[in-house]
C-alpha cells in the first residue's frame, strides 16, 4: 500500500451550535478549538484554518480548511483513496465512512417519509381521500402548512421526493435513494 500525505482542503460548511459562546459572537479561535476537538477529531491548532464564520440565529455556518493525511492504494493503473486520518494518528476507512453516511441518509429519508405519510393521513381524514397531485411539489403545496408544518422538498441525497397518486385511497411516496434512479433496490417508499 502506497501512502501519500496530502493537504485535504475540506470546504466544510458545517452548522455548529457552540453552547459556551451562546451569548457572545463566535471568534475564529473559538470555532477552531471546537472543531479541532469535535466528535472523533483531535486536530492540532495548525491543522485547522477558519475561512469564514456567519452567524444565523442560534447557529453559525463555518467554512473551514482542515489539513490531514490521505492514504491511497494503487489498484490496477489508478490510485484509489482508501483511508483518511482524523487526527491523533488514527486512520479511518473511507468506504466505511461512506457506508455509514448512506445508512444515516436512508434512515433520515424513512423518517421524513413517515412525517409526510402522517400528513397524508390527516389530509385524507379531512377530505375523504388522498390528494390528487400530479407531482410531489404540488402535493407539498397542498399539505403545507395545515397538515405538514415543516416543508420537506428534497430527500437526504438532495433530490426531490416522488409522489404517485394511484386512486382516492392509494398512493406511492418515495425517495429514489443513493443511485437517483426509480425502481432500483435502494428506493425507499411507502405505499397505501
Amino acid at each position: 500500500m502506497n501512502i501519500k500525505n496530502k493537504a485535504l482542503s475540506l470546504g466544510l460548511t458545517a452548522l455548529f451550535l457552540l453552547p459556551s459562546c451562546a451569548t457572545r459572537p463566535l471568534t475564529n479561535a473559538g470555532v477552531r478549538e471546537a472543531l479541532s476537538k469535535g466528535p472523533g477529531l483531535e486536530l492540532k491548532k495548525e491543522e485547522v484554518a477558519i475561512l469564514d464564520v456567519s452567524e444565523v440565529g442560534n447557529y453559525a455556518v463555518v467554512k473551514a480548511r482542515i489539513t490531514t493525511a490521505l492514504k491511497y492504494e494503487q489498484v490496477g493503473h489508478r490510485w484509489v483513496l482508501k483511508e483518511i486520518r482524523l487526527g491523533d494518528r488514527r486512520w479511518e476507512d473511507v468506504e466505511m465512512i461512506r457506508r455509514v453516511l448512506e445508512q444515516e441518509r436512508a434512515e433520515r429519508a424513512r423518517q421524513w417519509l413517515r412525517l409526510i405519510e402522517a400528513a397524508l393521513e390527516k389530509y385524507r381524514q379531512a377530505h375523504g381521500q388522498y390528494p390528487n397531485a400530479s407531482t410531489y411539489e404540488v402535493l407539498i403545496d397542498q399539505l403545507s402548512p395545515q397538515y405538514l408544518p415543516e416543508v420537506i422538498r428534497i430527500d437526504p441525497w438532495s433530490r426531490p421526493f416522488k409522489y404517485h397518486y394511484l386512486s382516492p385511497s392509494a398512493y406511492r411516496l418515495l425517495s429514489v435513494g443513493a443511485d437517483g434512479k426509480e425502481g432500483t433496490d435502494d428506493d425507499i417508499s411507502i405505499q397505501k
